[in-house]
């Protein structure tokens, strides 16, 4: 499975309206490699969207799919 964990839905995304925040984001990236994981299914992710003018707080927001895949790593010990 392929996963594209996009940050458009955050809340200072230019282009998204689900006004997500950063712990919404990474619940749901949580959400989705822990669903994967117990299912035994493969998932590679990519990231892409956000379009803000702020660089690091983009950057951060894209850090929690890989935060988000470190805790389902350790948790699942895959």
């Amino acid at each position: 499975m392929l996963y594209d964990a996009g940050a458009d839905i955050h809340q200072r995304g230019r282009l998204g309206t689900l006004a997500l925040t950063n712990t919404g984001l990474y619940e749901r990236d949580h959400f989705v490699l822990a669903t994967c994981a117990a299912a035994g299914c493969p998932v590679g992710c990519v990231i892409g969207g956000g379009y803000d003018k702020d660089m690091a707080d983009l950057v951060y927001r894209h850090s929690l799919l890989h935060r988000a895949a470190v805790a389902v790593h350790r948790h699942y010990r895959l």
